[in-house]
């Protein structure tokens, strides 16, 4: 059985107290979760909503979001991304001169009697 593998940040204050939780579960998905500052941060619930968020298509609205918190978190989302697709990366190319596969899983694939 494959392991749930999982992409985690946590973005923190000047203090060291999380704020933020960002999740990618695949290549080029991105979820996030924003912690009032009336509450008390808790990276269970974080990492649940980011989830949820992530599995919504489109969720990228900040409006919530305190204004001076917007651009640590579009840029943490975007560190995410890029993150994610190198990651995630379904093909694996094979640097021998004389196979003749480009991906790895077709190589195995041909030594498998």
């Amino acid at each position: 059985m494959m392991e749930h593998r999982e992409l985690r940040k946590y973005l923190r204050d000047d203090n060291g107290q999380p704020w933020a939780t960002v999740v990618s579960n695949e290549a080029n998905s991105v979820g996030w979760a924003v912690c009032s500052p009336k509450e008390k941060f808790c990276k269970a619930r974080g990492v649940m909503i980011a989830r949820a968020r992530e599995a919504k298509i489109g969720a990228t609205s900040y409006s919530r979001v305190p204004v001076d918190r917007q651009e640590a978190l579009s840029d943490a989302i975007n560190y995410m991304l890029e993150r994610s697709k190198k990651y995630f990366r379904e093909t694996v190319e094979v640097s021998s001169y004389s196979s003749g596969y480009s991906r790895l899983s077709d190589a195995l694939e041909a030594l498998k009697p």
